[in-house]
């Protein structure tokens, strides 16, 4: 036996100086750190932005419709449907610019115009041509307020945030409420 021999750690770091073994174990850390990063933003939770967007682009539509059909209706309570509808959607759309804008999301007119749907002109200028406009246009944003309202329970469904699901609460509560409306209209409005 010998006394004075020094014997070799075979455990983590073999002969490595205490320097590097803490060298080692910091760069092990800071790639399972990483690699765990990675995995949870892969499976984490997705973005709700662009939903949003499409809720907006929705909303705009509905809006021009709106707008449009301001000018031609003939009937007092479709006035009022038609102004409230126009009046909610403007005021649901800057709420949901303003939450995209404050989330790093930027809106112009032209991207917000991307769901117009012209076959709507065409299908509300033959209504007036045959003299069933009011008829036409509260059928046609009954329809487009209910693809509405579908578009923002897929969106709450899928979204985790509490900010963005109050968001949607809001402007689906606002969006029954124009549905109930339009229910209390005459199924043919005199024109």
């Amino acid at each position: 036996m010998q006394p004075n021999t020094k014997k070799h750690s075979s455990g983590l770091g073999g002969g490595l100086s205490f320097g590097k073994q803490i060298g080692l174990f910091a760069g092990v850390a800071a790639v399972i750190i990483a690699g765990l990063a990675i995995t949870m933003s892969a499976l984490g939770p997705k973005s709700s932005t662009p939903a949003l967007i499409s809720i907006a682009q929705r909303q705009q539509e509905i809006i021009r419709v709106s707008t449009e059909a301001t000018k031609q209706v003939s009937t007092q309570n479709t006035s009022n449907f038609v102004a409230n509808t126009n009046a909610t959607m403007q005021s649901s759309q800057t709420a949901v610019i303003a939450y995209l804008a404050d989330h790093g999301t930027k809106l112009k007119a032209k991207q917000l115009a991307l769901d117009m749907n012209p076959k709507t002109d065409t299908l509300l200028d033959n209504a007036a041509s045959a003299n069933t406009y009011d008829t036409a246009v509260t059928q046609e944003l009954t329809a487009e307020i209910e693809s509405y309202q579908s578009l923002l329970k897929t969106t709450y469904d899928t979204t985790t945030s509490k900010s963005t699901k109050k968001l949607l609460e809001q402007n689906f509560t606002a969006a029954a409420a124009l549905l109930e409306q339009a229910k209390s209209l005459p199924t043919s409005a005199a024109n």
